[in-house]
């Protein structure tokens, strides 16, 4: 009924109501797709954080945040090792589960503002906002800690063991994202080739 009016709303107009409201509903559905495009190209298919173009989007906006704010953001490289031999030896569906899995443990223990972005097939990388090297190499320990637990499992297809590399941004240290990466991934294949060589 029309409130308004006190009439009752004629055929005539409950047709072209309903018109309206199927076309608000289809922009509606329209607006959720787009949402959902949207998401689809900023996160990674297989674990569900950030791709490689967003999680270097994000360093450069932390690297101009930081240069007006004046606090330091840390950045960790991140290699997950022996992925390659589970990928060959067990299939690549249980590799997939093995990253998946050390997604889900850093997940676990970073900050609710942290931000993490895979940026390659076994790489990634971890962002602290307002964190210096000591926090990041508090919150590396955490993870490995978290890591030791996850081996103690039992039926585990595969033990979870990691590279990691870190480097800081300081404000105005004119320091770009593609530099800030490579820093940080020479000093994670550094600990890379330590832990090869002892085993």
């Amino acid at each position: 009924d029309n409130i308004y009016t006190l009439s009752s709303i004629d055929a005539k107009h409950l047709s072209a109501l309903e018109d309206l409201c199927n076309f608000v509903g289809i922009i509606i559905e329209n607006m959720r797709l787009f949402d959902n495009i949207e998401k689809i190209g900023q996160t990674d298919f297989l674990t569900g954080i950030y791709n490689r173009r967003v999680g270097i989007e994000l360093i450069n906006k932390l690297i101009e945040n930081t240069n007006e704010s004046l606090n330091p953001f840390t950045l960790c490289y991140v290699d997950l090792n022996g992925l390659k031999i589970v990928n060959d030896t067990k299939g690549h569906n249980v590799g997939d589960q093995m990253i998946r899995d050390l997604v889900d443990l850093m997940k676990s223990v970073v900050r609710p503002g942290d931000i993490l972005s895979r940026i390659g097939g076994d790489e990634f990388i971890i962002l602290f906002p307002d964190c210096k090297m000591e926090g990041a190499e508090a919150a590396w320990q955490r993870i490995l800690d978290e890591m030791e637990v996850f081996n103690k499992g039992e039926d585990k297809p595969y033990r979870l063991r990691a590279s990691h590399g870190i480097a800081v941004y300081n404000p105005d240290s004119n320091m770009t994202a593609t530099r800030l990466l490579a820093i940080a991934d020479k000093r994670m294949y550094k600990e890379k080739t330590r832990m090869n060589a002892r085993t």
